[in-house]
């Protein structure tokens, strides 16, 4: 393996195999894998365990990438073939190279973002849910009444709802999970009936179901 990982390292391999093997065909099994284990640990409920997971599996995609593009431009160096696909290759480098420059910036100013809420999980969210009147849609919605993790709605006035993910590790403070929404005339929510809804995903819409209903609402909060 060390010896692999060296030659790879110098630009020893050959640029069809190092670009789409080892570029192409690995980086995209590396994002789908790294995307199940921080979908599945976020489903679970383990927010901190998200987080960590999320660093380390970063760390090491970032180490890769590294090894994967100066080994494309030292083989594209050696290449023997057309000029043409030098280039190419070469110029694909430095497009990814600047487009994940530019993803650990904006991954940086995220994580610097305080999301968590410690003090409310789906064990007490039920009890800590604010509801008001004239917003039908607030309570803790899950996919099946089962689950141990939903989406949090809340009233923020304005006609707005927050949207908290919640599991039992703990919720993402209101306004950090989702955008503000209306709910009502929001194309990324489709409203079924008074205990239904569908709301649009990575994997499209998914429906959630108001369980349990809230406690009797408090007066009008409309700011």
């Amino acid at each position: 393996m060390a010896e692999l990982i060296a030659k790879l390292w110098r630009g020893d391999q050959s640029l069809p195999m190092t670009f789409w093997v080892w570029g192409v065909v690995a980086i995209i099994g590396m994002s789908v894998a790294s995307q199940f284990v921080v979908m599945g640990l976020a489903f679970s409920g383990l927010v901190k365990g998200v987080l960590f997971i999320g660093i380390v599996l970063a760390v090491a995609m970032l180490g890769y990438f590294v090894l994967v593009l100066v080994g494309i431009w030292r083989s594209a160096g050696n290449y023997s073939g057309p000029l043409v696909w030098k280039f190419a290759a070469r110029t694909v480098v430095v497009l990814f190279a600047m487009l994940n420059i530019a993803g650990l910036v904006l991954a940086g100013m995220e994580m610097s973002v305080d999301t968590h809420d410690s003090t409310r999980s789906s064990r007490n969210i039920d009890a800590q849910l604010k509801t008001a009147v004239g917003y039908p849609y607030a309570g803790f919605w899950k996919r099946s009444c089962s689950d141990n993790f939903g989406l949090a709605i809340e009233p923020e006035g304005a006609g707005l709802y927050t949207v908290s993910f919640c599991g039992p590790g703990g919720c993402f403070k209101p306004g950090t999970y989702r955008p503000s929404t209306k709910i009502d005339g929001d194309p990324l929510y489709k409203v079924i009936d008074a205990t239904t809804m569908e709301v649009e995903g990575k994997d499209g819409f998914s429906a959630y179901h108001l369980c349990s209903p809230p406690a009797a609402p408090t007066p009008k909060i409309d700011k």
